[in-house]
């Protein structure tokens, strides 16, 4: 019960940023049903004149020619407010929706980088849009369902009781203990609903990840037992679909036992009511008019207790992580102003969760302006942590990562990243054009200093034989594209951005030599007239950086140029570099 008065609080204080449109639109539907309701009252006088001895033949020829073209009016301003209700409660939860999917992808995407590590981003998808479309179905089962319903029993039971008491708390009953029983078999049928959700999730699930990693059943020839563990899935899916639909069927088969039953029962009484003269012919077509009206809504009752579960499941499900407060956030809206480019890690000490072991333990190192650094591993894990940390993915507490003497906690995120270029170890691109993934970060470039990075990062040339040329899309997990063709795209793409701190993330280590030398010469361009840091593995890529610090598991034990470190026999970087050398063309 808290969590469906927290859902209807967060569903109704969305309606409300549309209140006019939201009243209006219910009003309409009010107005609709209630011109409904007053039909069989207009049948009634038809039947009541027909049957009146003491008229006229040619009285109640005008008579009944006046009700006629009254049922007529009706008829037609029914359809008016119909067509006015349906246009408004349209355009209402366009706005809504607009509004909604507006907010909710941009609060989605301030998340953290540790979220979106420990979620699915197709599952997250799938929630936004459910999300999304259960504020239309939600609104239409209470515009619409809701609202017609509870109007003509309103008014139904207003005449009814009018024209005999019996015939109105008979009729008053039957709907509530209808409504009510119908609200527990749909908790029932709901329960094997829930198991069959979940199955066909992991079903989805399931198929997604075979899908997406295709190319290893080709590697492994695993598809015979890929689909293996599809059949059992399939099958497991089928199995709770059946009890579900099992369910669904005793479920309806017992509201039509009620429906036929309480139907006979009307009508039974009524009849009884006729014969002993208590009620007239009339009274008898209104009441079966009205069971009629009614009960071919509150036949759908289960259906519509089933889907109003559903979609408040849907709303949880991504109100979860609305909720959620950004791991990440701003403590100001100052914005990183630099003008030397000094980078400084001061007593840095970080853990990824707050009971677990320290990654890095008081890390110190000034880059001054302009240089370009290397960041080399002994051993130990967790390389890309500083990149991690100097882009901000993760808070800072206790310690401090400063640039140009401001503390990166202090200013705001957006500021920050606009001020860094990182060219990764496996670049991301969009599935666009190429032109669209090399100008991402920049607003409205030029296609001539599009190709103008595109040149000078080497990949100009390959993008020219692409039969889109620059319009060419790379596709999903960017198929179309190698992974020194991605690396080249990406330097291009820092180049276009050209911001004055740049790093790079062991963006050579998946290359073989002759690409490697190729992205080298990129990479040599990008570096001009930047702060650069570059986290290698490979040490050829690192040559003509101005410093080389040599960490061991985040100590920093040596901290000199590459031909100094030459120099020194045993130490660390020259065995490193003994060891490797056999992998490059020499200095």
């Amino acid at each position: 019960m808290k969590d469906i008065k927290r859902i209807l609080k967060h569903t109704f204080s969305w309606y409300m940023t549309e209140k006019t449109l939201f009243f209006w639109a219910i009003i309409s539907t009010v107005i609709i049903f209630v011109l409904w309701t007053f039909t069989p009252i207009f049948y009634k006088k038809i039947i009541d004149t027909a049957l009146d001895s003491s008229m006229s033949k040619i009285t109640k020829s005008d008579e009944m020619m006046k009700v006629f073209f009254t049922v007529v009016l009706l008829l037609i301003f029914t359809n008016i407010f119909w067509r006015i209700g349906d246009y408004l409660s349209t355009f209402f939860i366009i706005k809504i929706k607009l509004k909604i999917s507006k907010a909710s992808f941009k609060y989605l995407n301030l998340h953290s980088y540790k979220f979106f590590s420990e979620n699915l981003s197709w599952s997250i998808v799938k929630k936004m849009n459910r999300y999304t479309n259960s504020f239309e179905w939600l609104f239409n089962i209470f515009s619409y369902e809701i609202t017609s319903i509870t109007t003509i029993l309103i008014w139904s039971s207003i005449v009814l009781f009018n024209q005999n008491l019996y015939i109105g708390l008979f009729f008053v009953f039957y709907i509530i203990c209808f409504c009510i029983i119908s609200f527990y078999l749909a908790g029932f049928m709901n329960a094997e609903r829930k198991k069959f959700i979940e199955s066909d999730s992991v079903l989805g699930w399931y198929v997604a990840d075979v899908i997406s990693n295709n190319i290893n059943l080709l590697l492994f020839s695993t598809i015979n037992k890929e689909m293996k563990n599809f059949e059992k899935n399939l099958e497991n899916n089928i199995y709770h679909q059946k009890k579900y639909y099992i369910k669904s069927t005793i479920v309806f088969g017992v509201i039509s036992l009620m429906f036929v039953s309480a139907e006979v029962a009307i009508f039974y009484m009524i009849i009884k009511f006729w014969w002993a003269w208590i009620i007239t012919i009339w009274m008898l077509v209104l009441v079966l008019s009205y069971q009629q009206q009614i009960g071919s809504r509150i036949f759908g009752l289960p259906n519509l207790f089933r889907k109003f579960n559903e979609y408040l499941s849907d709303l949880t499900e991504m109100l979860d992580i609305l909720d959620k407060p950004h791991d990440i956030q701003d403590k100001s809206n100052s914005k990183l102003e630099v003008k030397t480019w000094k980078i400084e890690f001061r007593n840095v000490v970080f853990k990824y969760n707050h009971d677990g072991e320290e990654v890095i333990k008081k890390l110190n190192f000034v880059i001054e302006p302009w240089q370009k650094v290397a960041l080399v591993w002994v051993s130990g894990s967790w390389k890309t942590t500083i990149i991690k940390l100097l882009l901000r993915f993760f808070n800072i507490d206790s310690w401090e990562i400063l640039i140009d003497w401001q503390n990166i906690a202090e200013v705001s995120q957006e500021s920050l990243r606009k001020n860094l270029s990182l060219v990764p170890q496996e670049p991301i691109l969009f599935h666009r054009s190429l032109l669209e993934n090399i100008a991402y970060g920049i607003e409205n470039p030029t296609i001539e200093e599009v190709i103008e990075v595109s040149k000078k990062a080497q990949c100009h040339k390959f993008i020219s034989h692409q039969e889109s040329g620059y319009d060419t899309l790379v596709w999903e997990r960017w198929i179309k594209l190698s992974g020194w063709e991605r690396q080249r795209v990406a330097i291009a793409r820092a180049l276009l951005e050209n911001s004055k701190i740049l790093i790079l993330d062991e963006a050579t280590s998946s290359l073989d030599s002759e690409s490697e030398i190729l992205i080298q010469k990129a990479i040599d361009t990008a570096m001009e007239s930047k702060t650069t840091i570059a986290i290698a593995h490979r040490l050829s890529t690192i040559m003509k950086m101005d410093r080389i610090i040599v960490l061991d598991k985040w100590k920093i034990v040596e901290d000199w140029t590459h031909k100094e470190l030459l120099t020194k026999e045993g130490w660390v970087y020259k065995k490193l570099w003994d060891i490797q050398s056999w992998g490059f063309i020499g200095e």
